[in-house]
């Protein structure tokens, strides 16, 4: 059997501060970032969690304590825009949150309430429905994660608040037709040690939980018949590993250690899954999420405490991680989401427009997409008096010009076809003049 990863196209980055969206094109040669623009939180979201993409590409669901729900955003497949599609309850944050294969299913922990939350995914709104009850799991859940073809879920929970007793990991059955789960053996203790982030091996029978106590990762491999949980050799991370992610083929691990501000890279043993020491990798302050592109040649980090996302370069050989770029987003970004398309991302320019001083009207130019060459397009657009300077929204649907003349912003729909300008109500008086 032969297939080709799809290309990844656009990138989401979740504010922990409002709950907003930063939306990124994707290069698909350079893994660069370019910004597009920002998705506004549902009403009364804030304390953004996780966001988590449904196996179809089609939506984004972001979870956030301070309305205690998943937001459901559909994905534009050609801009990457983000349309809001509705909230659903979850019970008491913090939350996480993995979809099923399939994309029927849509499994949520609670960690105030100690309860997981199944529910069914309106195959065409992508909105969660139908809840179940919710089912008590362990003390506190902090993550929980699946197996590739969807058979077993499972679920790490930090345990009693300040001690950390009845901490460890879970696994559970998923009965495929409806989503029901059932506990496979026996809790995996790990009493005291802070587990965090939980991740499966995409190629191999293997869990790995982050140990924040005891700055570590722990492998588990899974019983392929019932789930079973049995734990492996801790390997050594760096100071309070959080989040963790796998490339596609399962050869490399990568660990981001929030207060180490940095990433350490593994190499897979591919017979036991222990993880082998590759280097580490200074990142911002508090790194707190990292994501891998579909082909595993790029690796992007998000910094809680710096306000960015880092892009590194991952070694063909060993997972080694080389940092390219850097990009701020808005505050305290605590996850990152890639979602990939069956083509490269195409760049262009619609328009292009000129403001004019002298005859207070800006023109529009139509761009040959060969060439390059612009052609004026007519009649112009008339301003204000003495514009001096022009900004088009990232969505094409609006300009802003600046007014010397009146002392005022004037804002403008931008006509699709002709790029043509029509004023938006009465223009914004400005201090001072603007330039």
């Amino acid at each position: 059997e032969l297939t080709v990863a799809p290309a990844p196209r656009f990138a989401y980055a979740l504010s922990g501060a409002d709950a907003t969206i930063t939306v990124f094109g994707v290069d698909l040669e350079t893994g660069r970032l370019a910004p597009k623009g920002y998705e506004p939180a549902p009403a009364g979201a804030s304390g953004g969690e996780q966001l988590c993409v449904h196996p179809s590409e089609a939506f984004l669901y972001a979870s956030n304590t301070g309305s205690d729900a998943i937001a459901v955003y559909a994905v534009d497949p050609l801009e990457g825009w983000l349309s809001a599609r509705g909230t659903t309850p979850a019970g008491p944050g913090p939350h996480r949150m993995v979809l099923h294969p399939s994309g029927r299913f849509a499994f949520v922990v609670s960690m105030a309430s100690s309860e997981l939350f199944v529910f069914d995914v309106d195959a065409v709104t992508g909105e969660l429905v139908h809840a179940r009850a919710p089912i008590s799991v362990g003390t506190r859940p902090v993550d929980v994660t699946l197996d590739p073809e969807g058979r077993f879920l499972f679920v790490a929970f930090a345990g009693a608040l300040g001690s950390g007793g009845g901490a460890g990991v879970q696994g559970y059955s998923i009965d495929s037709a409806n989503g029901a789960v059932t506990p496979s053996g026996a809790r995996v203790p790990l009493d005291g040690l802070e587990p965090s982030g939980l991740r499966v091996d995409p190629a191999r029978n293997a869990v790995y939980v982050t140990l924040a106590q005891s700055d570590s990762v722990l492998p588990m491999r899974y019983h392929q018949t019932t789930g079973a949980l049995a734990a492996l050799t801790p390997d050594a991370a760096g100071d309070k590993p959080e989040a963790l992610v796998f490339d596609p083929l399962g050869r490399f691990g990568f660990v981001a250690n929030k207060d180490g501000s940095s990433v350490s890279s593994y190499k897979v043993d591919g017979p036991s899954g222990q993880l082998i020491p590759s280097g580490t990798a200074a990142t911002g302050s508090q790194p707190s999420a990292v994501a891998i592109d579909t082909a595993g040649r790029f690796l992007y980090v998000a910094n809680h405490g710096s306000g960015d996302v880092m892009l590194f370069r991952v070694g063909a050989e060993d997972g080694a991680l080389e940092e390219v770029d850097l990009w701020s987003v808005r505050s305290s970004p605590v996850d990152l989401a890639i979602v990939r398309g069956a083509r490269a991302p195409i760049v262009r320019t619609r328009s292009l427009h000129a403001v004019n001083g002298g005859s207070s009207d800006v023109s529009s130019f139509a761009l040959d997409a060969t060439t390059g060459a612009a052609t004026e397009r007519h009649p112009t657009s008339p301003t204000s008096v003495d514009p001096a300077a022009i900004a088009v929204h990232p969505r094409h649907a609006f300009a802003y010009v600046a007014e010397r003349g009146a002392q005022s912003l004037g804002t403008y729909r931008v006509d699709a076809a002709s790029g043509a300008l029509s004023p938006l109500g009465l223009a914004t008086h400005v201090e001072g003049v603007p330039w």
